[in-house]
């Protein structure tokens, strides 16, 4: 079985889940009420050498500005968020 790695975000009362994969690539859901829906399928931007094995050990305060710059990859509004790594 696969290991994953998974941030939750919080955005406006909604909940987004990071789900990371094998090498940079991570798959994003938005959770609504009553239903999933799959947002995204990207890569995760590499800034300063971060990989998601080294993401797997980062602090949050990392982990957050990794999703704020991921925010802006795929063109997202992230106002007020919190993180848990």
């Amino acid at each position: 079985m696969q290991k994953l790695r998974i941030i939750i975000l919080w955005i406006c009362k909604q909940v987004i889940l990071f789900i990371f994969q094998k090498e940079q690539k991570y798959k994003m859901y938005k959770f609504l009420p009553g239903k999933v829906q799959k947002l995204y399928f990207v890569k995760l931007i590499n800034t300063q050498n971060d990989t998601v094995e080294s993401l797997r050990t980062s602090n949050t305060a990392k982990v957050r500005a990794l999703l704020i710059i991921m925010a802006k990859n795929v063109k997202q509004k992230y106002i007020g968020y919190n993180a848990k790594a």
